[in-house]
Parts: structure tokens; C-alpha cells; sequence
């Protein structure tokens, strides 16, 4: 009887939960909060990796069928850019003024390709084409005479007549003259007067 009561005892001694003081319980819950703040931690490091990551494929991703070949489709070329007929007076203007062919720079097949356009009739030049034939010609002639201002184009007899300008017109609408009766315009004014010697085709 002795012995079973001694077992009796060590058993219910067994089954007994330790009591905690107030200051371990406080320190199990604090250890369970850093716990879960370093979880939280790795949790949040974990998803800037994976975004970072995600945007590292998608910028591939676009990369990539940005770099695929494709067919190279030859563009008309619009605007300035696309060849024009020219009249019968800019061609008589031009071949009087010496100028003869005008190099020109086209794309051709999608290759740049140097080329030189005969004036004479039937030959077509883009309007940024012809304005830089003239302005050579307007500086090879000394038509920019204001030594401060080179935009400046004083226009002589022959190129007035070109242009269709009347002077007491020109005056009105606020042009400029000189003393010798020249027109005075700038390389933008000059856009106005080309219309009239590029021909559109039908």
C-alpha cells in the first residue's frame, strides 16, 4: 500500500503545470511579438524581391519584342519631304539663275541614296529642296544684305516678279521696302510664295 501511494503521488505530481511568474508571461509575449515582427519583416523583404523581379521580366519581356525583326515598309515620304512638280516660271528662274541640277538626299528602299535632280521640265523637287536651291542662291548674290540680320532676303526685279509680289500691295499688308524698291522678306516668308511653283499631283 505504501508503494502505491508513493506512485499515486509522483503521478499527480507529473501532471501538474508549472505556474508562471508575472514577469516570464510578459516575457513569452514579448518574445512572440518579435517573433512576428521579424515574420512580417521577411514577409515584406520577400515581396519587394519577388515585384522587383517581376519588373525585371516584363522589361525584358518588352525589350524583347521591341528588338524582333520586323519588314521594313518604305514610307512615302509627306509634307516638305515629298516631291512636287515645279512650274514653267521656277524652272525658267532657276536655269537662268545658272542653277542646272540640285543635289538632292532621298531615302530609297530604306536607304539613303545621293541623288541629283536635273532641272528642266517634268522634274520634281520637295518644297525643303527648292527653299535651300534658293536661299544658296539668295546668299551666292549678295540678297542678304543686312549685315545684322542675315534672315533678311531683298529681293531683286527678276525674283519679285517670281513671286507675284506686288509693292504697293506688299506695302499695305505691312511689308517691308527698300530704298531700291526691293521687297524684304525672311527665309519663313519665303514659304508663302512657293505654293504657287509646286505642283500637286492630280
Amino acid at each position: 500500500m505504501e508503494q502505491g501511494e508513493e506512485g499515486d503521488q509522483k503521478g499527480r505530481g507529473k501532471g501538474k503545470m508549472k505556474q508562471l511568474t508575472y514577469e516570464e508571461i510578459l516575457g513569452l509575449i514579448d518574445s512572440q511579438i518579435t517573433h512576428n515582427e521579424d515574420e512580417k519583416s521577411r514577409l515584406k523583404e520577400s515581396s519587394r524581391v519577388l515585384r522587383e523581379v517581376r519588373k525585371y521580366i516584363t522589361r525584358a519581356d518588352q525589350q524583347q519584342k521591341k528588338t524582333k525583326t520586323k519588314p521594313k515598309v518604305a514610307r512615302k515620304p509627306t509634307g516638305f519631304a515629298r516631291p512636287r512638280g515645279l512650274s514653267h516660271e521656277m524652272i525658267n528662274f532657276l536655269n537662268n539663275a545658272g542653277i542646272k541640277e540640285i543635289p538632292v538626299k532621298r531615302k530609297d528602299d530604306s536607304v539613303d541614296a545621293a541623288k541629283t535632280v536635273n532641272i528642266e521640265e517634268g522634274c520634281k523637287l520637295a518644297r525643303n529642296e527648292l527653299t535651300k536651291a534658293l536661299c544658296d542662291h539668295f546668299k551666292n548674290n549678295k540678297m542678304r544684305k543686312d549685315p545684322n540680320d542675315q534672315r533678311k532676303i531683298y529681293l531683286d526685279e527678276e525674283t519679285r516678279k517670281l513671286f507675284r509680289i506686288d509693292l504697293a500691295e506688299f506695302r499695305e499688308n505691312g511689308g517691308t521696302v527698300s530704298e531700291e524698291n526691293e521687297p524684304i522678306i525672311t527665309y519663313f516668308d519665303l514659304q508663302k510664295y512657293l505654293p504657287i511653283h509646286c505642283i500637286k499631283d492630280k
